[in-house]
């Protein structure tokens, strides 16, 4: 992913708008911290809620669907998933908990990205953390036929 390369990082520049948001940004994460402090229970319920947001997105994106209720009891652990959809589900829900739990230990590596691929495919009977072997595309159904390429992933060869 070319957005990533330290060469496409370091030629990045901001406007004054972007630079003020930034600031702005910096400003939140210390009221942040104090709020941290002074409601953790206020927070976590935040974070439960974000994590199904983004659970329920991000899957969707893939064109893995299930019912909202489906998804908070994957979420919250309440209940097995049933079907790949929900084990794919699932193995995103133990990712992003991975992260959330350990974001100051996880380097941005290769092999950090491959054991995220791991923990994401732990419910299916297909191994993860390896590359892609073959090119693929995000295709969205019209109900009339219609299809559309939604998203065009990066080509294999570009993966590693």
């Amino acid at each position: 992913m070319n957005s990533l390369s330290p060469d496409y990082l370091e030629k990045i520049k901001f406007d004054s708008t972007q630079a003020s948001s930034l600031r702005v940004i910096g400003e939140f994460k210390g009221k942040q911290e104090l709020f941290n402090r002074q409601s953790p229970e206020a927070l976590e319920s935040l974070k439960s809620l974000a994590v199904i947001e983004s659970t329920e997105s991000s899957n969707r994106l893939e064109g893995i669907v299930a019912n909202r209720e489906r998804v908070q009891a994957i979420v919250k652990k309440s209940t097995t998933p049933r079907g790949r959809s929900e084990q794919e589900i699932a193995g995103y829900r133990d990712a992003l908990n991975l992260i959330h739990e350990s974001w100051g230990a996880l380097p941005f590596t290769v092999n950090v990205i491959k054991q995220l691929h791991s923990v994401m495919y732990r419910y299916l009977p297909e191994a993860g953390g390896k590359w892609k072997e073959e090119d693929n595309v995000i295709i969205e159904k019209y109900r009339d036929g219609r299809t559309r390429v939604r998203f065009q992933p990066v080509p294999t060869t570009d993966v590693p």
